[in-house]
Order: C-alpha cells, then sequence, then structure tokens
C-alpha cells in the first residue's frame, strides 16, 4: 500500500526560519497545528539542551505498553502506564539562590525556585515531586555517616531564612545505601498553592544537616554534598483533552482492506524533521497517522460501518442524485499518542495527545 507524508516541507521549514515571503496560510496552517499541541508559539530549546533520563526511560515505557495493547485505549484520558496518573508529566530545572538557612545545625543549604506557570489553572495537579540526586562522592561519605536532607517551602522572600517564614514540606535520612540514587521528596502542595497563587512562589529551601562519622557530632560544613542538580517532576491531568469516544458499534472492522476505490483507512506518515520540529520534539521521530478517504457506493455494506442516515443518504442519492451528496468517508475510531518534547520555557514535557491516530473509517 503506498504511504502518504507530509508534504508541506519547504514551505513550512521557510516558515521556521523566519524568511519575509511567507506564504500567510501556510504560517496559519503551522500555528493550527501548535494550538492542537496546546503551544502559543514554536519552542526554540537551547543548543545542547539536554534530557533527563527518566523521562526518557518513561516515554520508553509508556511506547511498549502501548504496543502491547490489546483492549484499545486505556480508561480515563491516561497515559498506558497506570503508574503515571495523568496525561501530562513535565520535568523542570530550577534557578538555585544562596539563602541563609536559620538552623544552627546545618552544614549547607540552597534556595531554589521553579516556575510553574505552564501548569493551567483548569489541570489538576496529581503528583509533584522534587526529585534530588545523592552524590557517590568519596569525599561526602568519608565526612559523615548520615545526613538529614528537608525541603521547605519560603513564605516570604528573603535572603536570609527564619522558621516562620519556613513551611517543612518532607524530610528524609540519606544514608550511604543511597548513594548514586534519586531521593524524592513530595512537594504537592507546594506545586498546588503555586497554580493557583502564582505571586505565592518564592521557591523552596533545601537543607542539610550531617553527622560526623568518627564521633556522631555535627558537620559545621558540607560542600561536597551538592544541591544544585535537583529538578522537579510534575504529573498532572488536562480533562479538557480528555473527550468521550464513541462507544455506539463494538463490532471491529478492518477499515484497511477492500477494492482501491472504496472508502477505508490509508497510510499517512508525519515526520516532525519535514516539517522542521525535530529540534524541539525529542520523540517520536513521527508517527503513522492514518487518513480516510474513498467512496461509499450504493448498496453500502458492513464492511464500510456505515450509520443507518449514512444508509438511507446513500439510497437516496442513487435514486436522485442531484437531490443529496453521497455519504463521505470520514474518521469512525481514533487512538492518542505519546510526544515527549521541549516546550516554550525548555522544559521537557510528555504529553499524551487523544484524537492523533485514525484507527477506523466509515461512510457517514
Amino acid at each position: 500500500m503506498r504511504v502518504e507524508v507530509l508534504v508541506f516541507v519547504t514551505v513550512v521549514t521557510t516558515v521556521v526560519s523566519g524568511a519575509a515571503d511567507v506564504d500567510p496560510r501556510i504560517a496559519r496552517l503551522e500555528s493550527a497545528m501548535l494550538r492542537a499541541l496546546g503551544m502559543t508559539h514554536r519552542p526554540r530549546p537551547k543548543r545542547g539542551a539536554t534530557v533527563p533520563r527518566h523521562m526518557l526511560e518513561l516515554y520508553g515505557r509508556q511506547e511498549k505498553l502501548r504496543a502491547a495493547q490489546t483492549s484499545g485505549e486505556p480508561a480515563g484520558c491516561q497515559f498506558p502506564d497506570v503508574t503515571v496518573p495523568g496525561n501530562i508529566v513535565r520535568n523542570f530545572k530550577g534557578k538555585y539562590h544562596n539563602i541563609v538557612d536559620p538552623s544552627p545545625t546545618a552544614c549547607s543549604s540552597r534556595g531554589v525556585t521553579f516556575s510553574v506557570s505552564a501548569v493551567a489553572a483548569e489541570e489538576f495537579v496529581r503528583s509533584a515531586e522534587l526529585r534530588v540526586p545523592i552524590s557517590d562522592d568519596p569525599r561526602v561519605w568519608s565526612a559523615a555517616k548520615a545526613y538529614t536532607v528537608s525541603v521547605y517551602r519560603v513564605l516570604q522572600p528573603s535572603k536570609v531564612a527564619s522558621a516562620d517564614t519556613l513551611e517543612l514540606l518532607q524530610s528524609h535520612v540519606i544514608t550511604p545505601f543511597d548513594r548514586d540514587d534519586i531521593k524524592v521528596f513530595n512537594i504537592a502542595s507546594a506545586v498546588q498553592h503555586w497554580q493557583r497563587r502564582a505571586e505565592d512562589n518564592h521557591g523552596l529551601l533545601v537543607s542539610v544537616e550531617a553527622v560526623k562519622a568518627e564521633d556522631g557530632t555535627r558537620l559545621e560544613s558540607c560542600p561536597h554534598f551538592s544541591l544544585s542538580d535537583a529538578q522537579l517532576f510534575v504529573i498532572s491531568t488536562d480533562m479538557q483533552q480528555c473527550k468521550s469516544r464513541d462507544k455506539r458499534s463494538a463490532r471491529t472492522v478492518d477499515s484497511s482492506k477492500g477494492p482501491g476505490n472504496i472508502c477505508k483507512r490509508r497510510k499517512l506518515y508525519i515526520r516532525f524533521k519535514d516539517v522542521g520540529w525535530d529540534d524541539w520534539i525529542i520523540a517520536p521521530q513521527g508517527y503513522m497517522a492514518y487518513h480516510c478517504s474513498g467512496e461509499c457506493p450504493f448498496p453500502l455494506n458492513e464492511h464500510l460501518n456505515g450509520t443507518n442516515h449514512a444508509v438511507i443518504q446513500t439510497l437516496v442519492n442513487s435514486l436522485t442524485p442531484d437531490a443529496v451528496p453521497p455519504a463521505c468517508c470520514a474518521p469512525t475510531k481514533w487512538s492518542s499518542i505519546s510526544m515527549l518534547y521541549f516546550d516554550n520555557n525548555g522544559d521537557v514535557v510528555l504529553r499524551q495527545y487523544e484524537d492523533m491516530v485514525v484507527d477506523g473509517c466509515g461512510c457517514r
């Protein structure tokens, strides 16, 4: 079967490059495609931008589970992996700054802020984790036998924190068993608050206390325990993208078979490189979207998966062609895809997009 490919390569690439003689119709087409992906403009990630390993692994897990599915789409507009309770996963990089910890026993502290403005007001934040990598540096573990890492929400902006300007979110004791691992802190309450009141986002304070390996006393300084690689991992659900699916017909119809001119599903491969989007879409490189085309002749048989209205319309058209047009070949069933990409803020996002793949066609 012939594979059709999205072909407005040259013109859209011209749009991306910013040429002055852009066809306004093509510019509108690109804008419409970006809006369908929930974006206001084309992301332009920095050269050399990196993708967190756990985001790549999460995307790969979704694709494996999707390929193994035998009962259609997962319920409730969510990823194939039911342990990911939403349809959007964002990985935010923080901006670090110095802040004085009020605790006299702290050996190190850092302030960090995350811009979570990309989390829309209508999204429901289901999970928010601060992921802190634990060093495998021998100097870290020769100096202390254990560390206590605490994460606070900063209630008021200041270079010198005080007890009444901090809200403890979670603490963890870090031991040598945690070295070269990721420690996860639940900060969902803070992110949910910032989502409602962006003006209250004064960031976090991450504080470290350490116990000496030799005598059990507190360390006054722990410079080798790095706090500058922590990242925010947020899972949310955008209910506006969740649509109720047509459940009228439980039968499965292979709409890809039949004579060449009959209504059926045909191949259409979308290659993101061809439209100049491969610099910000990390994965997939493209996908098989399919499309529907062909005739809906009288009489409609079961293979054409026609509605009752389409059957009647086709009958009337066969008797009086000038009175009513024939039924149209159109999609009857869709499925989603997962996309991993850089957003307009340079953060990495894994998102499930509904109705991106045509799974079935019929006469309507």
